[in-house]
């Protein structure tokens, strides 16, 4: 039998392939995204829609006036932000894609995690046919909250956060 299927060793795999995952998905963001670009479209999509708020609240005519001079500018910023984001997915998905298919076919039925409540809906939802009770995580499970933690951390560290 293959150690990786046997917890923690399965558990440890994952998350470290979480880890990598994200590793290279940032690498690849740092490298293809200019970040400074990225903040400049972001300040002009947060003005426009602070004015747009502004002038819902008040009805003010200077301000729609405003807005429709800046709607092609905020229209630009966001299919450019748009366009920026999709860029490390053309480079990941299909390897990604690939992992998990592979990892279906040993892991789809082995129970990661037992949670101290269920999760009704969410877990039927992400469960689909399989033997898991709402309270069981599986690998993709474990992958998911791995990756959700480790990319908040490697974005601030390589300062990839688009936010920042």
């Amino acid at each position: 039998m293959n150690i990786l299927l046997i917890p923690p060793y399965s558990i440890v795999f994952i998350i470290t392939l979480a880890f990598l995952l994200t590793l290279i998905t940032n690498i690849i963001s740092k490298k293809r995204i200019d970040y400074d670009k990225m903040r400049q479209y972001q300040k002009v999509i947060k003005e426009y829609t602070d004015l747009q708020k502004e002038f819902l609240r008040t009805g003010d005519k200077k301000l729609e006036k405003k807005l429709g001079k800046m709607k092609y500018q905020y229209k630009t910023a966001q299919s450019e932000m748009m366009r920026m984001s999709f860029i490390p997915t053309m480079y990941t998905i299909i390897p990604i894609m690939i992992i998990f298919i592979l990892l279906g076919g040993f892991y789809s039925e082995i129970p990661f995690i037992r949670l101290p409540i269920g999760l009704p809906y969410v877990m039927d939802f992400f469960h689909g046919r399989s033997v898991f009770g709402n309270d069981v995580l599986g690998y993709f499970g474990v992958y998911v909250l791995a990756s959700f933690f480790f990319s908040t951390i490697i974005q601030k560290i390589m300062k990839t956060s688009p936010t920042q």
